[in-house]
């Protein structure tokens, strides 16, 4: 939402921001000098922090988060590392570098949205994405979330209105995410847990694939930072590269009552399993605790006696291999009947054999499910019944040949009565015949969102989702989102296929390929620049990286 803001034309064009109303805590009653919002804005000194005011959330929202960590076809960001914001004396402001009070003496439109308001633009604009797919994860950096650009601290640059009020909001200063830590990153870092006050706390660190020395030091200061908030940590994303070993402070937790989010990721071959163990079994006893991910450690070790699966709306599951594991599996997940997500690995070498236990998870609306192996998922998958399921995401990585899909997940929909609104599904060496058989099931008609990464898209698939004028016939007809693989296409196959689900297609994401590059494409573009309300992106792959561009 922050970046429609035309900044080139807030360049070219001085505001004059009078002094912020009462309600966002400023007090005194001389007129202060104006303050520019434009180009001078970076260069304007600021004097000291005014006092916190403790501002109602507001509509309700809890401030940025880390939920959406760790998602998959994470966006491209540029290197972003921590900077300090510069704070001159006041003695070195001009009043004569000021233009004139506007003549009306009203205030400037972005002086006049509600407090309220624009607590929210800011909040949607620390949680927005960058643009593109790639994350750098060789660069250091410390921002509101690691997969986006963004910080607090960019807002108080842009004009001193907006620095207040970014300051009397404590809770967009409750997110930080730390990927690499340096040394240059703590001051900041305490900085930012000052301004979040009292706010429940999303932390995130992530290490590099070989930290050096300097790079082990600062991660257990700032983990020693982190801990000093620990009664107020809510959400907790933890990746080392390197072992902690014995004292680390991590193994030492304080109490965390708020704490309903974990996931800590640390090498199985840990110099010290027995405070590692004590660390889990603390974060187990947690009554608030709701979501856990033991990342790798969960690959070498059987499920955990201690865990409160009954109270866990969000697992992911260790991979299971065999068909003891699988049946262990089911009697667990029996135990998960508040679960709402759940992802899982299986990997499957022989036939399993697995008894007569069927399970029902009646809240589950989340599934991301990966298959390896040699074997087919039909014999585990049909034990399973999701009646509230809205979102599957299947990765289909075995061997075994036809059919792959169908004869599982047409039974898992018919059997659970769903009505499936997101489907990511990926597998290599699906045929387009069964391809089309599922496109046309009746399972598949409620979809809304549908991301594809298959061997190939041609001529035929792409006919068979066109929208028939004549008959009135389509299939998936209530199709918002379309993500395409590489195409194999004739020219005008996909902008036909595009161009005829609209005005309900909204947004279009199509694989750079040779045989769309040529017509489809700019013919897409011509039906955008012609004011189509359609969001069309294509993905390339540049210098080894992917990344998309969107048409305009």
């Amino acid at each position: 939402m922050l970046s429609s803001l035309s900044f080139s034309s807030m360049q070219q064009n001085f505001h004059v921001i009078p002094r912020p109303p009462p309600q966002v805590g400023h007090s005194g009653s001389d007129q202060p000098g104006p303050v520019v919002f434009g180009r001078r804005a970076a260069s304007i000194h600021y004097p000291s922090e005014p006092p916190r005011l403790h501002l109602p959330v507001p509509f309700g929202r809890r401030g940025p988060s880390l939920c959406p960590i760790g998602e998959p076809n994470r966006p491209l960001q540029n290197s972003f590392d921590t900077f300090r914001p510069r704070v001159p004396h006041p003695a070195t402001w001009s009043q004569s570098s000021y233009p004139k009070q506007n003549p009306s003496g009203l205030p400037s439109p972005i002086q006049r949205i509600p407090v309220e308001i624009l607590g929210e633009i800011f909040a949607s604009f620390l949680q927005e994405p960058q643009t593109g797919l790639y994350f750098d994860p060789f660069s250091s950096s410390l921002r509101s979330m690691k997969y986006s650009n963004t910080s607090p601290i960019i807002l108080g640059h842009i004009c001193h209105y907006w620095r207040r009020i970014c300051l009397l909001m404590p809770t967009l200063w409750s997110s930080i995410a730390v990927h690499i830590p340096k040394a240059s990153h703590i001051p900041v870092i305490q900085l930012w847990l000052d301004r979040a006050a009292n706010c429940p706390l999303a932390l995130m660190l992530s290490q590099s694939t070989s930290p050096v020395l300097a790079e082990l030091e600062a991660t257990n200061q700032i983990l020693s930072l982190f801990l000093t908030r620990a009664h107020l940590w809510r959400h907790i994303k933890f990746k080392f590269s390197h072992g902690l070993g014995q004292g680390a402070p991590l193994l030492n937790l304080p109490e965390t009552p708020l704490l309903e989010s974990v996931h800590v990721d640390m090498p199985a071959g840990d110099r010290d399993p027995g405070s590692i163990d004590k660390f889990w079994r603390h974060i187990h006893s947690l009554p608030t605790l709701r979501k856990v991910d033991w990342g790798r450690l969960s690959c070498f070790r059987e499920l955990r006696n201690d865990v409160p699966w009954g109270q866990l709306t969000w697992i992911d599951m260790p991979r299971i291999n065999g068909s003891a594991e699988l049946e262990q599996l089911l009697g667990t997940l029996q135990q998960c009947q508040e679960l709402v997500e759940l992802e899982c690995e299986t990997n499957m070498l022989v036939e399993p054999s697995i008894p007569a236990l069927f399970v029902t998870l009646p809240k589950l609306r989340r599934l991301k499910i990966t298959f390896r192996g040699q074997i087919d998922p039909a014999p585990f998958m049909k034990h399973l019944t999701f009646p509230s399921l809205t979102s599957l995401d299947i990765s289909q990585c075995f061997t075994s040949s036809n059919p792959r899909l169908m004869h599982w997940l047409d039974g898992l929909l018919d059997r659970s009565a769903c009505q499936l609104k997101e489907l990511y599904l990926t597998d290599g060496q699906l045929g387009e015949d069964e391809f089309l058989r599922f496109l046309s099931s009746r399972g598949a008609q409620h979809l809304v969102n549908f991301k594809m990464f298959l061997r190939k898209f041609t001529d035929r698939t792409a006919e068979a989702l066109t929208f028939n004028h004549e008959t009135k016939a389509v299939l998936l007809p209530n199709l918002q989102a379309l993500q395409l693989p590489k195409c194999y296409t004739s020219n005008g196959s996909v902008f036909k296929m595009v161009s005829s689900r609209l005005p309900v297609l909204k947004t279009a994401r199509i694989f750079d390929s040779p045989s769309v590059r040529a017509f489809d494409l700019p013919a897409l573009q011509r039906l955008v620049s012609a004011g189509s309300d359609l969001h069309m992106t294509v993905i390339s792959i540049l210098d080894g990286k992917i990344v998309e561009w969107r048409l305009r």
